[in-house]
């Protein structure tokens, strides 16, 4: 027993059997005491559902999916951004972050009925939530990324003749990272030129 629960099978197989005994339990308790669909529908009932409205849950996916995709790359490029401006110049840091943060305390569900009153139900609104729910970490976690670089790594690029930017690409890039994307860990490494 203690072998399989060590295997990576018991990974895939306990979660799988875990999932289909709460969607039994979940049918059990909706039929035992006659809970109605509108309250909570039992998992035969969504799969129906599913079923019958496949055209329209794809296509509103699709719509889901590009407005998010959309938010994001815009988030990505402002975030990186902002967040090289606060993490390399001290007069944006002490300007630009507490209003970072204090934007950032703002309920963005508090945000989005604003946001369809103003711009109407369509992608906009979508577009931009998506935007204000990335843009923030990613900012931020750029500019913790650049100020954990070491000293001596900018010391050399300096020393090298690299102005701002061309630290950032070289060591800033690299090092913030595994600040937006947890799993990646890049080798840090000067090119050849500089080496």
């Amino acid at each position: 027993m203690d072998k399989f629960l060590k295997s990576k099978t018991a990974g895939f197989v306990l979660p799988f059997i875990a999932t289909i005994v709460l969607l039994a339990l979940w049918e059990l308790v909706v039929i035992i005491f006659k809970i109605p669909p509108f309250s909570l529908p039992a998992p035969s009932a969504i799969l129906q559902a599913t079923i019958n409205f496949t055209p329209q849950l794809i296509a509103n996916s699709w719509r889901t999916l590009w407005t998010t995709l959309v938010g994001f790359v815009l988030a990505v490029g402002f975030g990186v951004i902002l967040g090289f401006m606060i993490g390399y110049s001290r007069i944006a840091y002490l300007t630009l972050y507490p209003l970072l943060v204090a934007f950032n305390t703002i309920p963005k569900a508090a945000i989005v009925p604003l946001l369809a009153i103003w711009m109407g139900a369509n992608a906009k609104p979508a577009v931009i939530t998506a935007f204000l729910l990335a843009f923030f970490p990613i900012a931020v976690n750029v500019a913790l990324g650049l100020d954990t670089v070491e000293p001596e790594m900018k010391d050399v690029l300096r020393s090298l003749g690299a102005n701002q930017v061309e630290t950032f690409q070289k060591i800033g890039w690299p090092h913030t990272l595994p600040y937006i994307l947890p799993h990646s860990k890049l080798p840090l490494r000067l090119p050849s030129s500089e080496r």
